[in-house]
């Protein structure tokens, strides 16, 4: 990817514990590079067994190349972090080379 570049990541996630995911609750960075996202929060509850996208626009940042990550996690009102943690990964364009010339 190349550094600026804008784009969305989704995970599809399933609430699997004992209660919904109440309005309010959210979705927020918690390791490895942020790259700009903003943290989301729910404008609906997710029942117990309901499958839901969660998505983040993105942007590649500038100053590392090769791999980078960025974590995430979902939270209740009180910002306890709870259930797996999800991640993306990308692999960042390094600056571009000159090409090379044959002296003589």
């Amino acid at each position: 990817m190349k550094v600026g570049e804008v784009f969305t990541k989704s995970w599809e996630v399933q609430n699997t514990g004992g209660c919904a995911w109440r309005v309010g609750f959210t979705f927020r960075h918690v390791g490895g590079d942020p790259m700009r996202g903003e943290i989301v929060t729910l404008t609906e509850a997710i029942p117990t067994g309901a499958i839901r996208n969660l998505s983040v626009q993105l942007v590649v940042p500038s100053g590392q190349s090769g791999l980078v990550q960025s974590a995430w996690r979902m939270a209740d009102e009180n910002g306890t972090f709870f259930g797996d943690t999800l991640t993306v990964n990308i692999v960042v364009e390094g600056p571009s080379q000159p090409a090379a010339t044959n002296t003589p």
